[in-house]
């Protein structure tokens, strides 16, 4: 007499991922009739925009999109007498920044100064002069456009004593080029 083999059911795995793209988390169950809950911490959940749920016979998934930073955490396929639980870690993507042209001007005359970060919706960008952060004001404009792409300084009237270097920060990355004012 035959016996039907047993498989052992797969747990979930742990997994790192970028943010802005997307993860799945499968486990497979002994039977295709278990109910799932899907958990993150103590937190139960559902179907939506963020979390997308599939079941496919024995395997079931979550696909997490529009990955954050936030989203990292435990995860739990939960079946009511068996729990699987993975680690996932969203990686933050690193704002690659194209580096402004060293400007030279004449005394009296302006410099206009431009860095496009490679994705948009960075926090905590700004400029510095000197290393010192940039006061808006009649002679200096700072302008961000293309939902925080592109960003704009435009320094008007300069003297000889305005010479400084110009740094833009977004997050973690910099980037730096020299402002000559001559007479």
């Amino acid at each position: 007499v035959g016996q039907g083999r047993q498989t052992q059911p797969k747990e979930l795995e742990s997994q790192e991922a970028r943010a802005g793209g997307e993860a799945t988390l499968s486990c497979e169950m002994s039977s295709p009739d278990c109910k799932v809950t899907w958990w993150k911490g103590s937190t139960v959940l559902s179907q939506g925009e963020k979390y997308t749920m599939q079941q496919k016979a024995t395997a079931h998934s979550l696909i997490i999109h529009k990955l954050i930073v936030g989203d990292s955490g435990e995860y739990t396929c939960n079946t009511g007498d068996r729990k699987s639980t993975a680690t996932l870690t969203v990686k933050g993507n690193r704002a690659h920044l194209h580096r402004p042209p060293n400007a030279e001007t004449l005394a009296g005359g302006e410099a206009l100064f431009e860095c496009a970060l490679s994705r948009p919706e960075m926090k905590c960008c700004c400029w510095l002069l000197d290393g010192k952060p940039v006061k808006e004001s009649p002679k200096v404009e700072v302008v961000s456009f293309e939902s925080g792409r592109r960003h704009l300084l435009l320094l008007k009237e300069l003297c000889i004593e305005d010479s400084c270097t110009v740094t833009f920060k977004a997050g973690t990355a910099s980037t730096t080029a020299q402002l000559t004012v001559k007479g």
